[in-house]
């Protein structure tokens, strides 16, 4: 699968990278929502647009939530997990971003497997 990550912690990218490429999957990595956007529709243009995109919530530029509603018009089936410290905040607050993933990024390690085992069984449903 093609993914594109994008957080502004750069050790979080790193992390992610490592484990998501260790499953096998073809990772595209940016620092903000604003390169993410660029890269977006660069892709679009090409007809090359990952399969999922993992995105962090709080981020300088463009936050999570502005790069999905762009994302959103431009692909509105677009596979989207978001990370939140605060994910029923987040989904209080953007109750028409019903369709993506979101997840809790904390200090703790994140489990790759499980928030992919997550998107998928919401993708499903």
């Amino acid at each position: 699968m093609q993914i594109m990550l994008v957080d502004d912690d750069s050790a979080v990218r790193e992390l992610l990278t490592y484990h998501l490429t260790a499953l096998g999957h073809v990772v595209f990595s940016v620092q903000d929502g604003e390169d993410a956007w660029c890269l977006y529709q660069y892709c679009a243009e090409h007809n090359t647009t990952p399969d999922l995109v993992i995105t962090d919530y709080c981020m300088p530029n463009l936050d999570g939530a502005g790069l999905i509603v762009r994302i959103r018009e431009v692909r509105p089936s677009q596979a989207i997990i978001l990370m939140s410290a605060t994910p029923a905040k987040f989904e209080m607050e953007h109750p028409e971003l019903d369709t993506v993933t979101v997840v809790e990024k904390s200090c703790k390690s994140i489990d790759v497997a499980e928030m992919l085992r997550r998107f998928h069984a919401k993708s499903v449903a």
